[in-house]
């Protein structure tokens, strides 16, 4: 899967898509950080997003 895909638009509705695809699958949740790591543009800033709502996720 292109990771691209995943981020299509920064809305809230495909971030929590996103969250609910990496669920609690650590190797996703990494490919997603390293993705959101590399200079990608506005798809680091939205993987970015989507890690730091997993992490939240997690957490609660």
């Amino acid at each position: 899967m292109d990771l691209r895909d995943l981020f299509s638009d920064s809305s809230r509705k495909t971030a929590d898509i996103a969250v609910a695809a990496i669920g609690n699958n650590p190797e996703i949740l990494k490919k997603v950080l390293d993705f959101a790591l590399e200079d990608r543009g506005v798809y680091a800033m939205r993987a970015a997003r989507v890690v730091n709502l997993v992490l939240i996720s997690i957490r609660n």
